[in-house]
């Protein structure tokens, strides 16, 4: 006898957004269109923030997107110092 097991599977999509381009029609787009969140890349190889980093986290959450951030560690700053300047 063969059982099978069938069970729920979430399936959410995302996009990941590392340039300059987007703004709030962007992330409404990407919403209307059935995604469910935005990774933006937090900083650059050399440590130093992004500047829209933070425009586009709340940019996209106020188009109803969740956001999550990626952070590239740089090997030339030290870990307090890049939370730090992260955090600003």
């Amino acid at each position: 006898m063969l059982a099978v097991l069938l069970l729920p599977i979430l399936s959410i999509k995302g996009v990941l957004i590392d340039n300059d381009i987007a703004n709030m029609s962007t992330f409404k787009c990407l919403k209307d269109n059935g995604f469910d969140f935005v990774t933006v890349i937090a900083n650059f190889e050399s440590g130093k923030i992004m500047p829209f980093t933070v425009n586009y986290l709340k940019t996209a959450k106020a188009a109803g997107l969740n956001t999550d951030i990626l952070f590239i560690p740089c090997r030339g700053l030290g870990a307090k110092q890049q939370i730090t300047e992260l955090l600003k």
